[in-house]
């Protein structure tokens, strides 16, 4: 899949068809982070967090990493980075490499609520267990 039909689809896809593609991405060696115990086993999947404002470009991927023997348990977040055109990234990296910065820094945000906290939950639960 292409970066152009990548977008469109995460432009035109419900909550509900994002979870069901990441697990069946969970099915799957690709989906799999490195040393990852068996899916059976590890009572984590990749969780998935959608902004409240379910614009697809505020995700947060959450994935799960544990140590065969379980002396070390952590979650990566991938986020997903929002594409600029060349010439604004070029404007951008020269600011950096020149050291200019704004007061408030280079962030977005990711609006949590009622109705998409579930992930960040199990999250919580996956590094408390022992």
């Amino acid at each position: 899949m292409n970066i152009k039909a990548l977008k469109e689809y995460l432009e035109n896809a419900t909550e509900e068809q994002l979870k069901q593609d990441i697990e069946e991405l969970d099915k799957t060696e690709f989906g799999k982070p490195i040393l990852m115990e068996n899916k059976k086993d590890n009572k984590m999947k990749n969780e998935l967090l959608i902004c409240g404002c379910n614009d697809p470009e505020h995700l947060v991927l959450f994935l799960p990493w544990e140590e065969t023997d379980k002396s070390y348990k952590a979650v990566f977040m991938e986020i997903h980075l929002v594409k600029e055109p060349f010439f604004r990234r070029l404007k951008y990296g020269l600011k950096y490499i020149f050291g200019y910065q704004c007061k408030y820094g280079a962030f977005d945000e990711i609006i949590i609520e009622k109705d998409n906290y579930q992930p960040l939950k199990e999250v919580v639960k996956f590094i408390e267990e022992e």
